[in-house]
């Protein structure tokens, strides 16, 4: 029985996933990439990702991996994988599948990736337990994060929720290095590493930034609004970047957490 927070997950990421990181600029597949490049695969490596999303981790993995090697991406919404089928290798096996019980044997992985979805899960105890039963001994967990958020961003949030907006798909913001390692210590994992890095990405212009937002998990804020105080909204968010940007080009610093650790 998928909890209601669940199916809202999945309804908002079917919705998104036509356009997912398609608008605008894509830092899924430039911090996607980091994530394996700081995670080295061998060539005959059997890899998970959990919740895939558009497989900017699976795609990246795929280009180091031997075709004969298991990839392996699982996503909750299942229109989500349709879209990462065209975007990965025809041997990378796609399965949806909930990250809380996965359907795999004990020890069927090298490595376990979860990129930008940590703080999605409502039981992440239960997932990083699950993650570790489907480890082989010494096996790696890979997971990245966002850090802080830009101020355009966290005032939209904020402006959103002033408006009416009541949730976000977010449950756990996991935003810092030390609630990321706080986090793994507790699941018992060891030799943690972690990586910090920020990136920019421009947008053409403010209508583009705003469609990027419909994108991704940002959607089910604006989702909540009613029509008028969406347009409230986009028009008071535009008069926002004027006055952060100087009538430049929007620029949004992203900040990614890369942590990963040992069973």
């Amino acid at each position: 029985m998928i909890s209601q927070h669940k199916q809202w997950v999945i309804d908002i990421f079917n919705r998104a996933s036509p356009d997912f990181g398609e608008k605008g600029c894509s830092y899924f597949d430039f911090f996607g990439a980091r994530l394996v490049e700081l995670n080295p695969l061998a060539k005959n490596s059997k890899v998970l990702d959990a919740a895939t999303g558009k497989g900017a981790v699976l795609a990246a993995a795929a280009r180091t991996l031997d075709p004969q090697a298991q990839l392996v991406g699982i996503d909750i919404s299942p229109k989500m994988l349709q879209e990462t089928k065209k975007r990965v290798p025809a041997w990378v096996e796609l399965k949806e599948m909930d990250a809380e019980h996965l359907v795999f044997s004990d020890q069927s992985f090298d490595i376990v990736f979860c990129a930008f979805a940590i703080y999605f899960f409502p039981d992440v105890k239960a997932v990083l337990s699950e993650f570790k039963r489907v480890l082989k001994p010494n096996g790696r967990i890979a997971i990245s994060s966002f850090g802080k958020r830009h101020s355009l961003t966290e005032w939209t949030y904020n402006r959103a929720r002033e408006l009416g907006a009541k949730q976000e798909l977010i449950i756990h913001p996991f935003d810092t290095p030390d609630s990321l390692k706080n986090l793994l210590e507790a699941a018992g994992l060891k030799n943690i590493e972690i990586h910090v890095e920020s990136d920019s990405f421009s947008f053409a212009n403010d209508q583009c930034w705003w469609e990027s937002l419909w994108s991704h998990g940002v959607r089910a804020v604006l989702e909540q609004l009613s029509k008028k105080n969406l347009e409230i909204l986009r028009q008071e968010a535009f008069a926002r970047a004027r006055e952060i940007f100087q009538s430049k080009k929007i620029t949004i610093e992203h900040q990614g957490i890369f942590i990963s650790a040992q069973t």
